[in-house]
């Protein structure tokens, strides 16, 4: 099986008003870290089947 890994760097812009309101920060604890305004990288593993590329946990 072939595996690869992918990384995406990416940044949230135009972002809703509502998304920077104190309630949701209180509620998701990771939205203002999102909607900083500063890139982010994420990265996932990905198998090749015979579907295309799924991602690792999709197999499980």
């Amino acid at each position: 099986m072939k595996a690869t890994r992918v990384i995406d760097r990416y940044m949230l812009k135009d972002v809703a008003p509502w998304a920077s309101h104190p309630a949701i920060a209180a509620a998701l604890p990771a939205i203002p870290r999102a909607v900083a305004g500063t890139a982010k990288t994420d990265a996932d593993d990905l198998l090749l089947t015979y579907k295309g590329w799924v991602h690792h946990r999709a197999l499980r």
